[in-house]
């Protein structure tokens, strides 16, 4: 349950940070992103400690380094998802420029020929 809380928060704070994206100063997301970085982290960790309990495959892990270190595995995740998006979303501007241009193009040639 404390794994399922934990997710519910980081996606609520990854959520916020999305919607309110025009409110918010720079500063101020970067802040909501560590910290739904850290909430993430944190249940991913909780999620692995409690399957080494279910199995008794290994010895139970710590949970507090495995927290920064999951923690930093899922900023670096953001980060990489951040840059792909901003790419992609600039070529399909660039795209969706180039076909309004071609539209108007058209328009106006029509709009000479009826004139």
């Amino acid at each position: 349950m404390h794994f399922v809380i934990c997710m519910f928060t980081s996606l609520v704070i990854f959520a916020v940070s999305v919607l309110f994206t025009e409110i918010f100063p720079k500063w101020f997301k970067g802040l909501l992103i560590l910290m739904g970085s850290y909430t993430t982290g944190y249940g991913v960790m909780i999620l692995i400690r409690k399957i080494s309990e279910l199995t008794s495959a290994y010895k139970e892990p710590w949970l507090f380094p495995g927290v920064w270190i999951a923690s930093g595995v899922s900023l670096v995740v953001i980060i990489l998802v951040k840059i792909y998006l901003n790419k992609t979303l600039d070529k399909r501007l660039e795209k969706r420029e180039a076909r309004r241009a071609k539209q108007l193009a058209k328009w106006a040639e029509k709009d000479k020929a009826a004139a």
